[in-house]
């Protein structure tokens, strides 16, 4: 913080934790005590599990390719990772039998990847320490990208091919079924309309 100045962050990536498919004995963070997790040396996903204590048995790869493809082979419980980070890696090495850990959100009662509290990071860009002016032109050039819509063009184009699909919200279902219906309960009405006045 005394030699640079950020931005307002552009992108956040929270962790989470990838198992083997069918492994249930990790559901919740206190769940990976005792457990063999893979980390990257030195990544914040490492500093992550040492700060919180999550475990005892950290065990170090030199990359997080390396941490999933020994998952993949059964070894070991779990891997620490940012989500996006773990789901990249998980398609580019074509990896099946890999899934982020799930927990049921109480608002929607949909599972979602668990998310680490406390391991999310912010990606911004970096200016020197003092330098106002091209901070300001680089959060207004954010501001400009996030109103026109490129900013969401951009990350579905990036990002949409990686992160899972979003389930589709009540709400959504409901504008889009109604969206179909009126027009055919107009055309209907019609028909309806037209064969009385014909029948009389």
């Amino acid at each position: 913080d005394k030699i640079y100045d950020f931005s307002a962050p552009y992108l956040r990536m929270n962790g989470t934790v990838f198992v083997r498919k069918g492994y249930h004995e990790i559901k919740t963070l206190s769940d990976l005590k005792g457990k063999e997790v893979l980390v990257m040396q030195g990544d914040t996903a490492h500093e992550y599990v040492m700060q919180k204590n999550l475990t005892d048995i950290i065990i170090t790869t030199s990359s997080f390719e390396e941490a999933f493809r020994l998952l993949a082979e059964g070894k070991h419980d779990a891997v620490v990772v940012q989500q996006i980070v773990g789901l990249e890696i998980i398609k580019t090495l074509g990896l099946t039998n890999i899934v982020a850990v799930e927990q049921k959100q109480v608002s929607s009662l949909k599972p979602v990847a668990m998310k680490l509290e406390g391991f999310e990071q912010k990606f911004c860009f970096a200016v020197s320490e003092g330098n106002q002016n091209l901070l300001s032109l680089l959060n207004e050039g954010l501001a400009i990208l996030y109103l026109n819509g490129t900013y969401k063009r951009l990350y579905e184009t990036w990002f949409s091919p990686i992160l899972p699909k979003p389930e589709v919200s009540l709400g959504e279902l409901i504008k889009r079924s109604l969206q179909l219906l009126i027009p055919i309960l107009f055309l209907l009405t019609l028909t309806g309309i037209w064969y009385l006045r014909r029948q009389v």
